[in-house]
């Protein structure tokens, strides 16, 4: 029988009743938010089972909130949130497109839903996960104007796909017109099949375009994979 967990260095994470499971596609955009934010309040929309919020409270202390609109599912992440000691994390249950805060936030992370009502199948949690009638690109310029400001920073993590297109666009919408692209590539001869959308209203430059895997080889991991994921993964 698998394990219904997955235990990196530093916590482990329980993912019994989501329908998103940990992916490496995930834990990429984990490690490299981790790096990149050094400072500011954190929002994860769509928290799943808080594998994002901590990947970054491992190394980030300031205000981490993860919202989650699945009721088992933010269960466990409440749950992993408090068995792996993160005081500093807050999980919320409800949907993102009807909660209100007072607080504006500087980053605002998601691996949102990036399927355009297709390949539904009879998991209803796994369609709401995946599916942008739950959470869609047109949703954001409401999330933005409620929860960001000015300098706020926004990262997805998004298939490679006609939704990208339309998220590009709807931030654009948003007021969120500079935007930096980075693909994650399984190995360097392969198309992109995953891409990190960052977003802010001013000028900002992301200097890395791409991330591979796997050298060439496709069971070696690369130098820049082990860089990024060595802090977390156990066997790295």
């Amino acid at each position: 029988m698998a394990n219904t967990y997955f235990q990196f260095k530093q916590f482990k994470i329980e993912q019994k009743a989501c329908a998103n499971k940990v992916s490496t596609d995930a834990c990429v955009f984990g490690a490299w938010m981790s790096k990149l934010i050094q400072e500011g309040s954190v929002l994860d929309v769509g928290a799943g089972s808080g594998l994002l919020a901590l990947m970054i409270g491992q190394e980030h202390k300031g205000t981490i909130r993860g919202i989650e609109i699945e009721s088992a599912c933010a269960e466990q992440a409440g749950e992993n949130i408090r068995e792996n000691g993160f005081e500093h994390i807050q999980i919320i249950e409800g949907d993102i497109r009807n909660w209100e805060s007072e607080q504006k936030f500087d980053w605002i992370i998601s691996n949102p839903p990036f399927f355009n009502n297709s390949s539904k199948n009879e998991d209803t949690k796994r369609n709401m996960a995946r599916q942008t009638e739950t959470l869609g690109p047109a949703d954001w310029s409401d999330i933005l104007n409620q929860l960001g400001h000015q300098d706020s920073t926004v990262a997805l993590l998004l298939s490679n796909n006609d939704v990208l297109a339309s998220y590009e666009s709807n931030l654009k919408l948003a007021g969120y017109r500079f935007q930096q692209k980075l693909s994650l590539l399984d190995k360097q001869s392969s198309a992109c099949k995953r891409v990190l959308l960052f977003a802010k209203q001013k000028a900002f430059k992301i200097e890395v375009p791409e991330i591979f895997i796997y050298k060439n080889d496709f069971e070696t991991y690369s130098d820049e994979f082990i860089d990024l994921l060595s802090p977390f993964y156990i066997y790295l």
